[in-house]
């Protein structure tokens, strides 16, 4: 009895997960891109306050704008990677301190072009549904999450696997593009079962 009870409250779950499953290629990948706004946020605060001496504000300015140039860096090659070998669906670009903000009010400037610069002319296709790609430890370390921001239902893969090798392979400096090309390579072999 406890067998039929059990199975009556995955089978729901079950049925979601084929949903999402099914509809997944019909959709349109959002990979929000983490700029880390609190830090920025801090660092501009320390850079402007008057109780701070002039060493401490220079230092903060200087930290601010080496953060900038590494999160530019960062969208750029986050942006090439996933133009490059990323094929499963299409995919926008947006920060992701802009996502609330779209899910109000969505038809605003929220994404980027191909150089990591706000573009008000992108945006969904009509009636297109959507969703997530997103950081989850590291820089290119990602996560598929459904439009809420949810985990999409087992047995869908949505945390990208790494292996020995691929760690290696990180440390030699590909670790933008191997983490496309097997978050592609991890989502295509599973749609095809």
């Amino acid at each position: 009895m406890r067998w039929l009870l059990i199975l009556s409250l995955l089978f729901p779950l079950a049925l979601m997960g084929q949903e999402f499953d099914r509809t997944f290629t019909q959709k349109v990948g959002i990979v929000r891109i983490y700029c880390n706004n609190p830090k920025v946020k801090l660092l501009e605060n320390l850079a402007s306050d008057p109780k701070s001496t002039p060493d401490q504000r220079r230092q903060a300015d200087e930290e601010l704008k080496r953060h900038q140039i590494d999160r530019f860096n960062y969208t750029r090659s986050l942006i090439d990677n996933f133009n490059a070998y990323y094929h499963i669906t299409p995919v926008y670009f947006m920060p992701d301190s802009l996502y609330r903000a779209f899910l109000t009010q969505p038809s605003g400037a929220y994404f980027l072009d191909n150089k990591g610069q706000i573009d008000a002319n992108i945006s969904l296709p009509e009636g297109s549904e959507h969703y997530l790609i997103v950081q989850e430890n590291y820089d290119y370390d990602f996560r598929i999450l459904d439009a809420n921001g949810n985990p999409p239902p087992y047995p869908f893969p949505y945390k990208l696997k790494y292996g020995f090798f691929s760690k290696i392979r990180a440390f030699m400096g590909e670790h933008g593009s191997m983490s496309v090309k097997r978050l592609q390579k991890q989502l295509a072999t599973y749609l095809k079962s």
